[in-house]
């Protein structure tokens, strides 16, 4: 597909932010640790409905999110 853009780079010099979305505690906190330390903004979120929160108060880079995750899983969550 050429001349279609899947993404905007962002400026130089601005860290890419993550929202990281988990029920795991352990699993949010090693996400977390790795991604703070290649330099990236991160946010985490332990339920869906928390995650949707974060993302329309906040500019969003990337989103890793667990499938299945009690209440809303993360293809509910997804397509809100």
């Amino acid at each position: 597909m050429e001349g279609v853009t899947l993404f905007k780079p962002l400026p130089m010099g601005t860290p890419t932010t993550i929202l990281c979305v988990d029920d795991e505690a352990a699993v949010l906190f090693t996400q977390t640790a790795i991604l703070q330390a290649a330099g990236f903004r991160v946010f985490t979120a332990e339920s869906g409905v928390e995650a949707i929160s974060i993302f329309q108060a906040e500019q969003v880079d990337v989103v890793i999110m667990d499938y299945s995750m009690a209440g809303m899983n993360g293809i509910t969550a997804a397509k809100k």
